[in-house]
């Protein structure tokens, strides 16, 4: 017999052990994120496994899934997002954490994914491996810096470290290709509107692996998301007739941190970051942050306009029984379970 029983079973039952795990472990996780995780997304609610202890029946571990729609080389396609993966501290040596894993790996097929993926800490990561996991690339952290001196200090091995604030500046924009952009038409939007469909329906299939977003999945991704407080910059045409462009951030913990951008040209993009500069300097904010995978064909765009590598990085792991290939995916935060 099993030391451990893994089923999959409504979360709602178990919503106060799920708060307490997270309460333990995951300490960051607001709460609702439980409401928001079952209802409100277009590709479907997550599912839950559990572990229990076969002699006792205590629970013993968690884990969820949460689908993602996509579209691969115009082909639709199911994602999981694999998250939450908790194992009670009395069970942590020889636990159940693999098999809650695997049981997702198991389930591939009759929940209707055509892969999963998941962003492990170093403490799991060996232990994905061990469940077929296999690593797409690696997931990192850029900053565009508005507290020059800390910034550059810190990512130049203090080659500025001398330098007068002034020419530290000249420097910064120097190097940016944002330096040479006129403003545009850029507003930040009270709401996400209908209007950003056209850009979408206009861009996506241009993509060779691109993550589906629709009006209802930006709505319950971020106006309804419990996480933070999430905006949206849009940059319009001349006539302010024509979406080009969108920037998701929130900001939180001196960092303005954006989570999704989508857009028709690079310059829409150019003016996108000039306008969230602003605003974080006008919440006092270090800096501007992206996660993004490193082939993300945008990476270079970010470069380009003074992101600097921090060097925190993690591997994206996926799991998959036939091969997809999802390199150039324009993965960003707002790809992850949170």
């Amino acid at each position: 017999m099993p030391r451990f029983l893994i089923r999959q079973e409504d979360p709602f039952k178990y919503k106060g052990e799920i708060a307490e795990f997270w309460r333990k472990d995951l300490p960051d996780t607001p709460e609702g994120r439980l409401e928001w995780m079952m209802n409100g997304n277009p590709a479907g609610p997550a599912t839950w496994f559990f572990a229990f202890d076969a002699k006792n029946g205590e629970l013993s571990g968690m884990i969820s899934v949460m689908p993602r729609d996509l579209l691969v080389n115009g082909q639709k396609m199911r994602a999981g997002i694999m998250g939450d993966l908790v194992v009670a501290e009395p069970y942590r040596v020889f636990g159940p954490a693999l098999s809650l894993v695997k049981a997702v790996t198991n389930s591939l097929a009759s929940l209707g994914l055509d892969f999963i993926y998941t962003i492990p800490n170093r403490e799991s990561e060996k232990l994905i491996e061990r469940a077929g996991f296999t690593e797409l690339g690696q997931f990192v952290h850029l900053v565009r810096p508005v507290n020059l001196r800390y910034y550059l200090n810190k990512y130049t091995n203090g080659l500025f470290k001398h330098l007068p604030e002034t020419i530290g500046r000249v420097v910064l924009k120097t190097i940016s290709l944002q330096t040479y952009v006129l403003s545009g038409n850029v507003r930040e939007e009270p709401s996400i509107t209908r209007d950003i469909e056209a850009l979408l329906e206009s861009e996506e299939d241009k993509r060779p692996v691109t993550s589906l977003r629709t009006f209802e999945f930006l709505d319950w991704r971020y106006a309804k998301n419990p996480f933070g407080r999430f905006r949206i910059i849009t940059c319009w045409d001349r006539r302010g007739s024509k979406l080009l462009g969108y920037l998701i951030f929130v900001i939180g913990g001196a960092q303005l941190s954006i989570y999704d951008t989508f857009l028709k040209s690079n310059v829409s993009f150019l003016r996108l970051v000039r306008k969230a500069e602003r605003i974080a300097s006008g919440n006092q904010c270090k800096g501007l942050y992206v996660r993004l995978l490193d082939s993300n064909p945008m990476q270079p765009l970010f470069r380009k306009c003074g992101f600097l590598d921090t060097k925190d990085r993690a591997p994206i792991m996926v799991y998959t029984e036939k091969p997809i290939d999802l390199k150039g995916w324009d993965f960003f935060s707002g790809d992850r379970n949170i």
